[in-house]
């Protein structure tokens, strides 16, 4: 026997007001029993630059947004919600997703990191719906729908790990 489509997926419920921590920097909001806000893991892109991913669901649904941070240039830019592909996490695994964070890392590895606003029009041009340019460190707001956002993050935090002594992760 099948099961059916509203069966398909339960998400376990989550303790509703509670915060977790994730690796290098990443949070997560537990704001209700079926809804997490959070910011991912940090993760080290080379060449001054720091990726992690924005995501906003649970298990079974969810809307993720990437975050590229130019530590040097102390600006982030915060694009999504994206097109999906396959089953939600807090990291997507789309393809488009991965052809531009393969194309940050190969400019930051060759030593020639692509511009902030390059980013920003490259994700414009893959179809991710936002694309804002923010100066870090500093708290920033971040939302995958028209609502206002619940909670402030903390960008440069990354920088702070990867490249302490850059302009993006303060002082």
């Amino acid at each position: 026997m099948l099961a059916s489509p509203a069966l398909a997926c339960s998400p376990v419920p989550l303790l509703a007001g509670t915060v977790q921590r994730d690796g290098v920097c990443g949070i997560y909001h537990n704001d209700d029993a079926y809804m997490a806000r959070g910011i991912s893991d940090a993760e080290d892109l080379g060449g001054g630059f720091v990726v992690q991913y924005y995501f906003e669901g649970n298990a079974c649904y969810g809307r993720v947004s990437m975050i590229v941070s130019d530590c040097a240039g102390a600006q982030a830019v915060v694009f999504g919600p994206g097109p999906t592909e396959g089953p939600m996490s807090p990291v997507p695994t789309g393809n488009v997703w991965k052809q531009l964070e393969a194309q940050l890392r190969g400019g930051a590895a060759a030593g020639r990191p692509m511009p902030v606003a390059e980013i920003a029009a490259h994700a414009v041009g893959a179809r991710f719906i936002n694309a804002a340019v923010v100066t870090i460190p500093g708290q920033v707001g971040i939302s995958n729908d028209e609502a206002a956002p619940l909670h402030d993050y903390n960008l440069g935090c990354g920088c702070g790990v990867f490249y302490p002594g850059s302009v993006g992760a303060g002082s």
